[in-house]
């Protein structure tokens, strides 16, 4: 079974993610951080489910969680 790996920069972006959120809603913070997660979990199970992105890198893809993209 395929794992899960995030980047040192992609984790930054979720702490920063949630921090921004939390400074005007804690709770909605924890909810959005949660939705991107869970999103991993996804798209670990179907891979081909994001819009490719080879115009970005070869090989990348995209999907979208809310106002927040996930590049994988």
């Amino acid at each position: 079974m395929k794992r899960l790996v995030l980047s040192p920069s992609a984790r930054s972006d979720l702490k920063n993610i949630r921090e921004y959120i939390a400074s005007e809603n804690r709770p909605a913070a924890t909810r959005i951080v949660r939705e991107i997660k869970a999103k991993f979990k996804t798209l670990l199970k179907f891979p081909e489910v994001g819009r490719r992105r080879n115009e970005l890198k070869r090989g990348l893809r995209s999907f979208p969680v809310g106002k927040y993209v996930v590049l994988y």
